[in-house]
């Protein structure tokens, strides 16, 4: 559908085709709301405070003892140590069924083996140990159910056991030693506590791609240099910090950003640091915000970009630089576009949905003074069955699309001018369209009401968008997110 309109300027009459109208027309009959989630009928119990203690086992020759992260033999295992020892320390069982230590203030989680249960891998042997890795929501091998006072996997194919004072778990369930938790644990498995923290496994890898010969690669970062093997890193939404885990010692060392404001590009470097969130971006925070999916850019607090380049003596190496300095930034083929795990691409839809109001509520009243109240509901807007689009509203149409910098050449706006103008053209049609179109000498009079209806807007354009991309394990964030009146836990993989 393509519209012919005529506009008088400076005495010549000004033909324009008017092909984003059909665009208009969808998004004003396809949007809509949101609305929110009434009030469930079985009232929700506020989430607990933690409580960490340590773990206290019953093992077979009936004795007490106590699980201890330690590390040993370039590894973080989990050892049964006497309870009374410095290394036993207190851990949480959280709603995302993780048992976690905070170790250098920086939480750590009881870890099933891939060896064994061949998530993320491949199952290669018949028992492994347990072992310590950073806290992450995308690791099926961090999920842990309790029955009868006993641990096992997720899938509960495998039970912990203890073999020479360690955790392991085996393919044999009638391998020793079988141990239990003791009766004083019983409160702190049934409480229902926070999440340990938000972060995510990933890894940040590059494509290279070579015409004659052909050469097909796909690298990953690991420290200050890339390599074929992938190499896990641990992004915490929350800080904004991209991690490689030091499992002989425990330790986080995080990505970061030597660039100055003066300095048109310069390396990174990585530097230890912890799951502590500071008062204010710090040279390790990193902005994933601009990924297309899982790809793009990576920004630091800058908002310098990321990059690697492809040849020359420090080929693979990351660095940063200033966006105004990339058209003259071409030696050695660099890159900025990078490719992360889908848990990330999931993160950004979820936060995307949740300042959209575009996900689906939790069954939980919110943090209301009266839970019994009806929730806030968002009423759908739409124009009168009588409604005309008349060659003077299409005219005005043309006005808003064409409105832009003053002083410049008329043009149809794009990106966010174009998102402007669609919310300006919603505002109107919506508030005034039981009388006649507004000139633009009056615009400027409703400027302020399409500022409050903007918002409103972009969050019914989300809608469109997240109902193609909707994942199932979105609402557990959400749950997360608005953690108000959650009594189970989540029991659905992430």
């Amino acid at each position: 559908m393509v519209f012919q309109l005529t506009h008088q300027k400076n005495g010549e009459k000004v033909k324009v085709k008017w092909k984003i109208l059909l665009f208009f027309f969808s998004l004003l009959l396809t949007a809509h709301t949101s609305l929110g989630a009434p009030v469930p009928g079985v009232i929700q119990t506020p989430p607990n405070h933690p409580q960490d203690k340590a773990i206290h086992v019953k093992i077979h020759t009936g004795k007490e003892y106590c699980y201890a992260p330690v590390f040993t033999k370039g590894e973080s295992y989990i050892y049964i140590d006497n309870c009374n020892s410095s290394s036993v320390k207190k851990a949480r069982y959280d709603l995302f069924q993780r048992v976690a230590w905070e170790v250098n203030d920086t939480w750590l989680c009881m870890t099933a083996p891939s060896s064994i249960t061949g998530i993320d891998g491949n199952s290669t042997t018949d028992w492994d140990y347990l072992l310590l890795r950073p806290c992450v929501l995308n690791d099926p091998n961090q999920r842990w159910v309790i029955e009868n006072r006993i641990l096992y996997t997720a899938d509960k194919k495998f039970r912990v056991k203890d073999y020479k004072w360690y955790a392991y778990i085996s393919k044999d369930k009638s391998a020793y030693y079988d141990h239990t938790l003791t009766p004083q644990m019983d409160s702190w498995i049934k409480r229902i506590v926070t999440p340990v923290n938000l972060s995510f496994r990933t890894s940040i890898a590059w494509l290279f791609i070579n015409i004659y010969p052909p050469v097909f690669h796909l690298y990953y970062l690991q420290n200050n240099s890339s390599s074929l093997s992938e190499m896990p890193l641990y992004y915490n939404p929350e800080n904004g910090h991209i991690a490689q885990y030091y499992s002989n010692s425990g330790y986080l060392y995080c990505m970061a950003s030597k660039q100055s404001l003066l300095q048109n590009w310069n390396w990174v470097e990585w530097t230890y640091c912890t799951d502590e969130i500071p008062k204010k971006k710090d040279s390790a925070f990193w902005d994933l915000s601009q990924l297309d999916g899982r790809d793009g850019f990576i920004l630091d607090s800058n908002s310098n970009a990321l990059r690697i380049t492809q040849h020359g003596p420090n080929w693979g190496v990351p660095y940063t630089t200033k966006p105004d300095y990339l058209e003259k930034d071409t030696t050695n083929s660099p890159k900025s576009k990078f490719m992360l795990s889908p848990g990330i691409e999931q993160w950004n839809l979820y936060v995307n949905g949740n300042l959209g109001k575009t996900l689906t509520d939790c069954p939980a009243p919110g943090n209301k003074e009266n839970v019994a109240q009806p929730s806030k509901t968002r009423v759908q807007r739409h124009l009168p069955p009588d409604f005309t689009l008349t060659p003077e509203r299409i005219h005005r149409l043309w006005q808003i699309a064409t409105s832009t910098v003053a002083g410049r050449q008329e043009e149809v706006g794009y990106c966010g001018a174009c998102t402007l103008h669609t919310a300006q053209m919603l505002a109107e049609l919506l508030e005034y369209h039981q009388r006649p179109p507004l000139e633009m000498a009056v615009t400027s009079l409703i400027r302020k009401q399409v500022r409050i209806h903007f918002s409103h807007f972009v969050k019914d354009i989300l809608v469109l968008q997240q109902d193609l991309k909707q994942h199932k394990f979105m609402l557990q964030y959400l749950c997360l997110q608005r953690r108000v009146g959650m009594n189970e836990r989540i029991e659905q993989p992430i």
